[in-house]
């Protein structure tokens, strides 16, 4: 999700104005579905069985998982069409504690 997007005016998420709901669209996306593990080449593999973008449904799409203590980066395989142009897509998510702050003594654990 693009941080700063604008609520709708109406308050009302079925109320929106089209240019709202343009703009909602933009800046968030979205994908569910179940994954599939390979430890051997670390990848980590999604079937699109929902989407945002309805060109992934149905899609399967390898990314390439890291994981450095509490930190976990996947990113995709090859580059993929975003705005025109061909980039490299990475997410990072950072373990908590069960007091909901990173720990920085946590050990180092590199997938395969």
């Amino acid at each position: 999700m693009r941080p700063g997007r604008r609520k709708f005016s109406s308050g009302d998420m079925f109320k929106g104005a089209l240019e709202e709901y343009a703009d909602e669209a933009i800046g968030y996306l979205a994908y569910s579905g179940p994954f599939h593990v390979d430890e051997v080449t670390s990848t980590l593999t999604h079937s699109m069985t929902v989407s945002l973008f309805p060109g992934w449904l149905g899609q399967t799409q390898p990314r390439v998982a890291k994981l450095e203590g509490t930190r976990l980066e996947l990113s995709t395989s090859a580059p993929t069409l975003s705005g025109g142009v061909e980039v490299m897509a990475h997410l990072q998510w950072e373990r908590a504690t069960p007091n909901g702050v990173a720990s920085a003594t946590s050990p180092r654990r590199n997938l395969p």
